[in-house]
């Protein structure tokens, strides 16, 4: 069985180790639950790490549509007017992204990149690294048509509708009405123009946590409307993992391997096989080439005994053509030989050619003077005749 211990880790920790925590089961049924430091967590098969409180920041901008690579440049140069400080101290997650007027909506946390350092080095060195990590803030589920308000200890989330939820740092309950006192006509000026208004504010109080008096949030903008207990793990799993990047888990590395081991396996396997199909067909062919090679050596010494074999392709054509031409017929390139050789001698131009029996006959120009091109034709090994102002070739009898 899987186990899972989810720790909330709030501003103070680990300067306040004594923090709350919840194992889960495979089922994500709690199992135990407690608040206190990292020697009395209780053993796990994984550790994951929730951001309470305003640690993080979840914000949206709009974006030009862009290649991914793209992304973390423009996002620094929107996140610029929205942060305090540099966007390169800050470490970011997109959340989500949809088209919207020609750019995309994209929400993005925020979290400084020191704190992500400091808290994965403190769980490194207490020997329970953290296999994912995830802020409070994507926790406070949506309600249909109205604004939820998740109420923690000294921290209260507020999530309007669809947008980003905001952390409110608050010590007490009198400063939690004042905190929303403030800032619920903010949020409802600054939403979105094709958002309705909310009909209620769902409350949702953790078990640990007061009820707030309701003659005092009568004077909120919103109707109080009370919903169900808060507990902060149950909406963890549809949560952005923050650990990416830099930052990335060793353990979600090793746990995304172990999903695609058994494929991994199958396509090597099936690699390892094809392979050696492969080979055993070209060892095949190979096998087959070197007994063609052989038949041709033994062709060759029969028809040529006792000559060796440097190209015995154009050997034994030339044996071919001899023993044509002995028979009486014709060798493969007589005709183009002799019609060369009386170009080369001559440089005149036949106006007809005709071949036969091993004779060419050139019909030549009117006017040629023959006596001269028989006689360059007969230092070229060319028997010429001169016959009604035609020549007929021949190859010279060999002495």
């Amino acid at each position: 069985m899987t186990t899972r211990l989810l720790i909330r880790i709030d501003e103070h920790w680990p300067r306040d180790p004594a923090t709350q925590w919840v194992l889960l089961d495979a089922a994500n049924t709690v199992v135990q639950q407690g608040h206190s430091g990292p020697t009395h967590w209780p053993a796990a098969d994984v550790c994951e790490g929730v951001l309470a409180g305003a640690q993080s920041t979840w914000l949206e901008v709009l974006l030009p549509a862009s290649p991914r690579r793209e992304r973390p440049r423009l996002l620094s140069y929107a996140l610029e007017e929205h942060l305090v400080g540099d966007p390169d101290t800050q470490h970011l997650t997109v959340t989500h992204s949809h088209p919207e007027d020609k750019l995309n909506r994209t929400g993005v946390i925020t979290v400084a990149r020191a704190r992500m350092t400091q808290v994965l080095a403190q769980f490194a060195q207490i020997g329970r690294p953290l296999r994912r990590l995830c802020s409070a803030l994507e926790t406070v589920p949506t309600a249909d048509g109205r604004w939820v308000l998740a109420v923690e200890a000294n921290c209260v989330l507020l999530r309007p509708g669809l947008e980003p939820a905001i952390a409110l740092d608050v010590p007490t309950q009198d400063a939690t009405l004042a905190a929303l006192s403030s800032t619920l006509p903010i949020a409802l000026s600054r939403r979105r123009a094709s958002t309705a208004l909310p009909t209620a504010l769902q409350l949702r109080i953790a078990d640990t946590c007061a009820t707030p008096d309701t003659g005092a949030t009568a004077s909120l903008p919103l109707r109080i409307e009370p919903g169900p207990a808060w507990h902060w793990w149950e909406h963890v799993d549809a949560t952005s993992n923050l650990l990416h990047g830099e930052f990335a888990s060793r353990q979600g590395r090793d746990a995304q391997w172990q999903r695609f081991r058994a494929p991994a396996t199958i396509v090597a396997i099936s690699a390892a096989a094809l392979f050696a199909v492969n080979l055993t067909h070209v060892l095949g062919q190979r096998q087959a080439l070197a007994e063609l090679e052989a038949r041709s050596v033994r062709l060759f010494e029969q028809a040529l005994p006792g000559t060796p074999a440097v190209a015995p392709a154009a050997q034994l054509g030339r044996a071919l053509d001899r023993a044509r031409r002995q028979a009486g017929q014709l060798g493969t390139d007589d005709l183009l030989a002799l019609l060369h050789g009386h170009l080369a001698a001559t440089g005149v131009t036949p106006l007809a050619v005709s071949y036969e029996a091993g004779a060419l006959s050139l019909a030549l120009p009117p006017q040629t003077e023959l006596t001269g091109l028989l006689t360059r034709l007969s230092l070229h090994g060319i028997n010429a005749q001169a016959r009604d102002g035609s020549l007929l070739l021949s190859a010279a009898p060999q002495p």
